[in-house]
């Protein structure tokens, strides 16, 4: 495995990307999301992730070189504002 990046999601990264998808959905941006939800932290549009690992992988030019032939994303739990991810390339 090769660690691709790390990233921490801020809240203003998650209203910014609500802004352009057009999902503002308040479980992903509201900092009080613990007062209508089960969670303490507001949550990371899994699609902003996803396009975050392919233009990392864009910016390697992986594709370029027919590198990749599968690519599978696992969310096994939520990723929260403030919380770090390590991008593994296998």
């Amino acid at each position: 495995m090769k660690l691709l990046f790390k990233k921490k999601f801020k809240l203003k990264d998650a209203k910014s990307y609500a802004k352009k998808s057009g999902d503002k959905n308040k479980i992903h941006i509201d900092k009080d999301v613990e007062k209508f939800s089960n969670f303490k932290k507001p949550i990371i549009h899994g699609c902003y992730i996803i396009e975050e690992i392919f233009l990392k992988i864009k910016n390697i030019k992986y594709f370029e070189r027919n590198l990749i032939e599968n690519l599978q994303i696992f969310f096994k739990e939520p990723i929260f504002v403030n919380e770090e991810i390590s991008i593994y390339l296998t």
